[in-house]
């Protein structure tokens, strides 16, 4: 089988780790005068919060206890950064960021943009939920009306030295969009 490579715009993917006390302390440092989203899991609830204007709007006030604080994923659409609760002590993070093509860039990478579709098509008192119960909050989102709700993947894919053939190399959440009347509406 032979593949073609598309036209697409070559981009240098940033990829480090690092390590953070607290989540405030990750979205001040790695997306300061941007909004971002994030999606954090712990012992009891997954839930979004939202990085805008340097604070964090947490569903219904509660921020993530660091006691109960598991993971989270914090983007936008140029990064991502993968946060792990490792010791209930530090956080553990990793880095995928987009920037233009650099000079001294190792291999070309492509990006493909996936888009997903999340349960829960009614919003209601700041939750987006579904008839079986499952809801997530959506904070600072103003006029919510939306049919349904979806999040963006871009996959970052590089070829192979021996076929060409593309494989893929890593990915990382981008953003949030909801399907109204209007159409597609990314949520920034």
């Amino acid at each position: 089988m032979r593949y073609q490579l598309a036209e697409t715009d070559r981009k240098t993917l940033l990829r480090e780790a690092r390590t953070y006390k607290d989540l405030s302390e990750v979205v001040t440092r790695e997306f300061r005068g941007q909004k971002a989203w994030i999606l954090f899991w712990e012992d009891y609830r997954v839930d979004f919060a939202r990085f805008s204007e340097n604070k964090i709007l947490w569903p219904e006030n509660q921020p993530a206890d660091k006691k109960f604080f598991q993971e989270a994923r914090i983007f936008n659409e140029q990064t991502e950064v993968y946060i792990r609760n490792e010791n209930r002590e530090i956080l553990t993070g990793r880095i995928l960021k987009e920037e233009a093509e650099s000079s001294s860039q190792k291999e070309t990478i492509y990006s493909m943009t996936a888009e997903h579709f999340m349960w829960g098509t009614q919003f209601r008192n700041g939750f987006v939920q579904e008839e079986r119960g499952m809801r997530y909050h959506l904070p600072g989102i103003e006029n919510p009306e939306g049919r349904a709700w979806g999040y963006q993947i871009i996959q970052y894919y590089v070829p192979d030295p021996e076929d060409g053939m593309l494989l893929l190399a890593d990915y990382r959440l981008a953003g949030l969009f909801r399907i109204s009347e209007q159409g597609k509406q990314i949520l920034d």
